[in-house]
C-alpha cells in the first residue's frame, strides 16, 4: 500500500473503533507526556490491528540499528541518506548505547511517537516511514490550544530535506489526534480520532506560534484545516508565518521593555 491508501484504510476503520466504545486508562490529573502514553499505546494497537507495521519510535530505531549491525561507519553512511535522520528520531546517546552493545533506551525529544513502515524490507527500504505525532485532548476540559511541535525545529528540518529532492519526496509526517471524555478518575472514553497531514495544513488556521513557550506551534488537531498544496508550498507558507510572527513578537517586547526602562529612568 502507498501512503494515501494507508490513510484511507485507517480512516475507513475509525467508525468501527469508535463503535466498540473504546476506553483507555488514564489519570484524571495527567498532563503532557504522561497523559500521552495511553494514547500512544491505543493508536499503536489500533494500527497493528489493521495489519499495519507500527512501532514506537525507539522500537523501530532499535530494530533498524540491529539490522544494520554494530559497524559505526556503515550505520553512519546509511543514516546520512535518510530523511528522518534530519529530524531526528534518535539521540546520540541511543546510538552510542547500541554501538556499545547496550539497550538504546528511550528518547523523549524524538521527532515522532509512532512510526508506520510501509515498505517490504526495513533494511533495504528504511526511507518508507510515516512519522506520527500522537496528541490527546480531554474534551471535558476547556483548555487553550496545546503545544503541537516546535516551529523552529520543524523549519530546521525542512531546510535540511529541501537540499535533497529525494528526501523531500519520501517525507511523511502525520498528526493523529484522539479526543476523549472522562468516565471516572482513571478511565476515558474515545470520542473521535483524526489524522492530519503536516504538509497539507493551512498555516492561516494555525492558532499561534508561541515564542514565549519554546517557539511551539499551538493548535488543537481538530482545528487543523487541510488544503491542497505541495510540500514546498507548505514550507514556504510556514516560513512566512514564522518570520511575520517573530517580527510582531519582537516589536511588542521592544515596546514593553523600552516603556519599562523609560519609567525607571524617570524616577532616577
Amino acid at each position: 500500500m502507498n501512503v494515501e491508501e494507508i490513510r484511507e484504510k485507517i480512516e475507513k476503520n475509525i467508525p468501527n473503533v469508535l463503535s466498540e466504545n473504546s476506553t483507555i486508562r488514564i489519570r484524571d490529573d495527567a498532563y503532557g507526556h504522561s497523559a500521552g502514553d495511553s494514547i500512544e499505546e491505543f493508536i499503536k494497537k489500533m494500527l497493528i490491528n489493521q495489519g499495519l507495521e507500527a512501532y514506537y519510535t525507539n522500537e523501530f530505531i532499535e530494530k533498524f540499528f540491529n539490522l544494520v549491525g554494530r559497524d559505526e561507519r556503515k550505520l553512519e553512511s546509511i543514516l546520512e541518506d535518510l530523511w528522518w535522520n534530519d529530524l531526528p528520531l534518535y539521540s546520540r546517546k541511543q546510538k552510542t548505547n547500541f554501538l556499545n552493545g547496550k539497550k538504546i533506551g528511550g528518547y523523549q525529544q524524538a521527532g515522532a511517537d509512532i512510526v508506520i513502515f510501509y515498505g517490504d524490507d526495513i533494511l533495504n527500504e528504511p526511507e518508507k516511514l510515516i512519522l506520527i505525532n500522537a496528541k490527546s485532548h480531554n474534551v471535558d476540559r476547556k483548555s487553550r490550544a496545546p503545544n503541537i511541535i516546535s516551529a523552529q525545529r520543524l523549519l530546521e528540518f525542512c531546510n535540511k530535506i529541501l537540499s535533497t529532492p529525494e528526501k523531500l519526496n519520501y517525507t511523511e509526517y502525520w498528526f493523529m489526534g484522539v479526543n476523549h471524555t472522562s468516565i471516572d478518575a482513571s478511565t476515558a472514553k474515545i470520542k473521535s480520532i483524526m489524522i492530519k497531514d503536516l504538509f497539507k495544513i493551512n498555516t492561516d488556521k494555525i492558532t499561534q506560534i508561541n515564542f514565549d513557550a519554546a517557539i511551539q506551534i499551538q493548535t488543537h488537531i481538530s482545528d487543523m484545516e487541510e488544503i491542497s498544496q505541495t510540500k514546498k508550498e507548505f514550507i514556504k507558507n510556514l516560513s512566512d508565518l514564522f518570520i511575520k510572527t517573530w517580527h510582531r513578537h519582537t516589536n511588542q517586547k521592544t515596546r514593553k521593555y523600552e516603556s519599562l526602562v523609560e519609567e525607571i529612568n524617570s524616577k532616577i
